[in-house]
Formats: structure tokens, C-alpha cells, sequence
């Protein structure tokens, strides 16, 4: 309305701090409390895993979708911080396996909340699945993987 029109270019009087050499040490922070969340996450479904009902197991995928993706983003941050379209290629089987763990999560939700012989809910929307899901429809460079991302989505 009145007053100077909106920039859209730096200012150049700001300065941006330099948090570039930090990064190695909040990656190997994160990997470690990533592990050690797998690791007891691992041993309670040992514990547990034969008593768990449908609701359970389906958190426990959800808990094992949130570790495989912060995974890949470890090892994408590990290893270059530029943007590659091919960085997740050696990261396929841990794609596909989130992609499986969602699938088991959305058919649960459709057999547990509706006993239609539909095996996709109408509407199901789990944003603990919806971002690494996004992710992987977005990065994933396998077709099959994507097409099946995407079709959960």
C-alpha cells in the first residue's frame, strides 16, 4: 500500500553466521540418539511383539518409518549437504521398506476402523506417514518405488 516495494534479493547488511562446520557434530549427535532409540525400540518388540494387537503393531511400523527415513537423511546429510538427484539410489531397499511399512499401516487403519472389502480407506491421514512418504515420491528415483508411494499418498 504505501511505503517501499517487497525485496526479493538478500539484504547485503545481514550476515549469516557460519554453521556449515557444525554440522558433522549434530549429524553424529543425531546418529547416536537415533541408534540408541532402535536399539531399545528393537529389544521391547522382541519383548512384546507376540502379545501386540493390530493397533500396536501399526505403531511400532509408524516408530520404524520415522527411524528408516531419519536414516536416510543421515546418510544424505553424511554425505554431501548440495542437493543430488541420484543421493538416495543406494538407499533403495530402505525406500521400499518404508514404502511396505506404510502399506501395512493403511490397510491395518482400513481393517481395523471398516469392515468394507475395499483394501484403501477412503480418507486416511497419518502425517507420521505422510512425510517420508512425500519424501520418497519426491526423491526415490526407482519407479516402482515412487508409484507406490504415491498411490499411498
Amino acid at each position: 500500500m504505501g511505503g517501499p516495494p517487497l525485496r526479493l534479493e538478500p539484504d547485503p547488511k545481514s550476515s549469516q553466521p557460519d554453521f556449515d562446520p557444525h554440522i558433522p557434530a549434530y549429524v553424529t549427535s543425531l546418529e547416536e540418539a537415533q541408534n540408541s532409540f532402535y536399539y531399545h525400540q528393537n529389544r521391547c518388540l522382541k519383548e512384546a511383539s507376540a502379545t501386540m494387537d493390530n493397533k500396536a503393531l501399526q505403531g511400532a511400523a509408524i516408530l520404524k518409518i520415522s527411524h528408516r527415513i531419519s536414516s536416510l537423511q543421515i546418510e544424505y546429510n553424511k554425505k554431501s549437504r548440495l542437493q543430488s538427484p541420484n543421493h538416495w539410489d543406494p538407499l533403495l531397499r530402505e525406500c521400499e521398506e518404508i514404502v511396505n511399512l506404510a502399506t501395512f499401516v493403511v490397510k491395518g487403519h482400513n481393517h481395523s476402523s471398516n469392515n468394507s472389502s475395499s483394501e484403501i480407506p477412503m480418507f486416511f491421514m497419518d502425517m507420521s506417514i505422510v512425510g517420508p512418504l512425500f519424501s520418497i515420491a519426491h526423491g526415490c528415483r526407482d519407479p516402482i518405488i515412487r508409484r507406490g508411494a504415491v498411490a499411498l499418498l
